[in-house]
């Protein structure tokens, strides 16, 4: 372990010219952690490790859909056909971009959700597992409420059961 030294750490690194800053900082970052649990377990006073990550280049803008695009797109997702491993797929998609782009939610709290989280009572979603570990409850108009029960009542013909902890959205018994 001696043997290795941050300059020859570093010629390592280089020696792999990588195309994209990410990629270069992910093996940076993989060799670092192994020298950290290295350091943790006593194998080793301190790393070697003493690259530091380039700079990323500039992020990507987010893709902010105006009304118009949004509906476009939901009417395009509702065209969808069925395929053996995805039944209900249009409407599955639409109904899915609808919440994504009416309510604001994420993927993953869409991909999340299940019947228990649905209270038609009161219009209302609770949000499980978000990003910051907190449950949320998201208040729906009438019309995004009418389609998402529309669709999980056509959903509920095609399941032999339904239970609270089913998820609302499935995809070869996933998520999204």
């Amino acid at each position: 372990m001696t043997q290795i030294t941050p300059a020859l750490l570093d010629a390592f690194f280089l020696s792999r010219p990588r195309s994209r800053p990410r990629s270069f900082n992910h093996l940076i970052g993989v060799v670092g952690r192994l020298f950290e649990w290295m350091v943790e377990h006593d194998v080793i006073d301190r790393s070697p490790v003493t690259m530091k990550p380039r700079r990323r280049g500039n992020p990507r803008p987010p893709c902010i859909l105006d009304l118009r695009t949004a509906q476009q797109l939901i009417e395009r997702a509702a065209e969808l056909p069925d395929q053996n491993n995805a039944p209900l797929r249009g409407p599955a998609y639409a109904t899915i971009f609808s919440l994504l782009f009416g309510l604001g939610l994420r993927v993953g709290e869409v991909a999340r959700l299940r019947w228990r989280d649905v209270d038609r009572d009161r219009n209302v979603l609770t949000i499980r597992e978000t990003k910051f570990s907190k449950s949320r409850l998201i208040p729906m108009g009438p019309q995004l409420s009418q389609r998402l029960y529309a669709f999980m009542a056509l959903r509920s013909q095609h399941l032999v059961s339904v239970t609270p902890t089913h998820r609302c959205f499935l995809s070869c018994g996933a998520g999204l």
